[in-house]
Formats: C-alpha cells, sequence, structure tokens
C-alpha cells in the first residue's frame, strides 16, 4: 500500500492502518495511567489481529521514520478510527502526500545508487583478494568457489531438478539466510536459480559441499533481493546438492 492508499484509508475509511511501537515504559505516562503489558495482554484473536496489521502498516514507514512526526501520526490515526473530521482540509492533504511520496521514492532511488557503487567497489576488492586463496578456483565466467566436501553422485545439468540447501553470508560473514531453518531440502529447477547457482551446481556431484563466492552479475545484481541482500552486493554461500529429482 501507498502512502496515497494510507491517507485515504484514514481519512474516508476510518479504519486503524498505523500502530505506534510497542509502548516504552518512560512513555506510558504519556498515553496511559497505568503501563500496558505486551504481548501477554493480546487474549483474543481480534485483539491479535488488530495489533498485527497495525504494526505491519507501522512497519511500513519503518524507512521514513526520521522525516515523520510519531506522535502526529498516532493523532491522525486516532481521529481516523474515532471517525473525528480531518484537522486539515482533504485537497492539501492529497497534495502533501503525493509530494512526500515523490521525494522518498528519489530519495531511495538516489541511496540504493550510492550503496550499490559502493557494494560494488568493496565487492571487487574482495575477490580479487580471495582468489589467491588456497584451494579457491575461477571458472571462466568469474565464479570463485572452493570444495568443502566433494559428492559421490551425479552431476546435474541445467533442465534438471535438484534438492539443495544453502548458506547465504555477505563478505563480512554475516548471514543473510539459510536453508537449514526448513523442513526439508529446497527443490527447484536448475535453470531457475540465480546465475552463480546454475554454474555451481552443474560443477558438483550428488552429495557435494561447495563454498561460492559470487559476483552481483551471477546474483542479483543493481536490484538485490528482498531486505537483506543490497544492489550490487557480492555473495559468499555454500551449497549443499542433496539430490537430483529424475
Amino acid at each position: 500500500m501507498n502512502t496515497k492508499s494510507i491517507f485515504f484509508a484514514l481519512l474516508a475509511l476510518a479504519v486503524p492502518v498505523f500502530a505506534d511501537e510497542p509502548i516504552k515504559k518512560d512513555e506510558a505516562s504519556k498515553t496511559n495511567a497505568v503501563e500496558a503489558p505486551r504481548w501477554p495482554a493480546l487474549k483474543t484473536e481480534k485483539e491479535k489481529v488488530s495489533y498485527a496489521i497495525g504494526f505491519d502498516m507501522a512497519g511500513f514507514h519503518m524507512a521514513h521514520r526520521d522525516e515523520l512526526d510519531k506522535e502526529r501520526m498516532i493523532q491522525g490515526f486516532r481521529d481516523a478510527f474515532d471517525a473525528k473530521k480531518p484537522i486539515m482540509e482533504y485537497d492539501e492533504a492529497k497534495e502533501l502526500m503525493e509530494k512526500f511520496e515523490k521525494e522518498m521514492n528519489a530519495l531511495e532511488k538516489k541511496t540504493t545508487e550510492l550503496e550499490g557503487v559502493k557494494n560494488r567497489r568493496i565487492g571487487a576488492k574482495f575477490l580479487e583478494e580471495n582468489q589467491k586463496k588456497e584451494g579457491v578456483k575461477v571458472t571462466a565466467s568469474g565464479l570463485q568457489y572452493k570444495v568443502i566436501k566433494e559428492g559421490t553422485g551425479a552431476t546435474p545439468v541445467a533442465t534438471d531438478r535438484v534438492r539443495f540447501h544453502y548458506v547465504v553470508k555477505g563478505i563480512e560473514g554475516n548471514l543473510l539466510d539459510d536453508s537449514h531453518r526448513l523442513p526439508k531440502p529446497i527443490g527447484s529447477h536448475v535453470r531457475s536459480l540465480m546465475k552463480g547457482w546454475q554454474e555451481g551446481l552443474q560443477l558438483m556431484k550428488e552429495g557435494a559441499v561447495y563454498e561460492f563466492y559470487i559476483a552481483p552479475e551471477l546474483a542479483y545484481g543493481e536490484q538485490g533481493a528482498g531486505r537483506n541482500i543490497k544492489a550490487n552486493e557480492t555473495l559468499v554461500t555454500e551449497l549443499e546438492l542433496v539430490g537430483i529429482e529424475k
């Protein structure tokens, strides 16, 4: 939901689309005489879903929290929820929301571009040094890898469907994702994966564990992936080829 639709919901529908952060102890006196308990207070399904919706909508604005006044946002939420008349005119509010959205989109784009340039530079330096390390091999595409454990089974091709586990880290060792938290290995066609994994899996035999060092052009490039993998980020990933589904 974009910022315009949030405002329209507040103004016209009077439904809860924003919730404050959980009340901190030093803030309780501003809102309630007695500090409200957090999770134990959520007993009914109605209470839980109400809190979840509010928390989710507030999270939508976290990236812009420094540009927003939290107390005024809470006031707008309460006025809408209590069906009160807004303290500003609709046309003015609409114009402000559209202007704010454009400014934030431009800021996010510029920030992403600068972050991408920085990540590419840092990643290139990492790969340059990493390829000199013992046991690291480099393919024609520039994919770097190290054998952790050799397998003894078959080697997949691009059209095969495989089962595998993965661990994804940044070049500083920060964990980005880990499939071992799931009840069973990931299943996917090789050709559906990012380029670095497509190539890497076709170097492996069933049962093998390899570590891959993947430049952004073989990973997620300028777009990144989700919240964790940033623009032009170089990845360190461990793959375990569990099996090939014929």
